[in-house]
């Protein structure tokens, strides 16, 4: 029973207490990361499937853009954590750009969550239920619920993010949540600027 308790309290407590997770993950010297990045990366995937048109082959769409995802996906989380890193230190922060890369790979661990809502009502309804469509039915019913909770699975994977920096920067929670937010700001500004070229 011991052994069965010491192998679910990770797991316990990056979902509900993920500061005594970060300091058991880093007590540890964790070597989840790889793990955790996939599901993200595959997670995301299925979050942006509503964008899919209603006539593709959605398992064939999903398996090439969980493919580029992932390697366009440790680019981006390495940058990101960089620029994170180095916004923190500018706020008082301590943490490395490995330790911000940690934080970041575990913020993902609700995707597990997401992943499994995924399948299981692509399994019962169908692939349709994530395509993007103009016919309104119960289908959409489903995917706005579908939405909802994956909107509440990235908030709770945010409150990971967040608890995490400020494990590891030692920063209090308002300035975690701004290194955090400046990278995605000028990001999304970047991106609106380029789309108006």
């Amino acid at each position: 029973m011991n052994h069965l308790n010491i192998n679910l309290n990770p797991i316990y407590n990056i979902l509900f207490a993920p500061k005594v997770a970060f300091k058991d993950i880093f007590d540890r010297k964790d070597k989840h990361l790889f793990i955790l990045i996939i599901v993200g990366c595959i997670w995301h995937t299925f979050n942006n499937a509503t964008n899919y048109n209603s006539n593709a082959r959605l398992w064939t769409s999903l398996i090439v853009s969980i493919l580029i995802s992932c390697l366009i996906g440790w680019v981006f989380l390495l940058a990101y954590s960089a620029v994170i890193s180095w916004l923190a230190k500018l706020n008082g922060g301590s943490g490395s750009v490995r330790s911000t890369f940690t934080v970041m790979a575990w913020s993902f661990f609700p995707g597990f969550i997401g992943i499994l809502l995924y399948l299981l009502v692509i399994s019962i309804f169908g692939s349709d239920v994530i395509k993007n469509s103009t016919a309104i039915g119960y289908l959409d019913v489903i995917r706005s619920i579908l939405l909802i909770i994956n909107g509440l699975l990235n908030i709770w994977s945010l409150f990971i993010l967040v608890t995490g920096i400020i494990y590891v920067h030692q920063i209090s929670v308002w300035r975690a949540i701004l290194v955090i937010a400046i990278p995605f700001v000028a990001m999304l500004l970047i991106f609106s600027l380029l789309t108006l070229i």
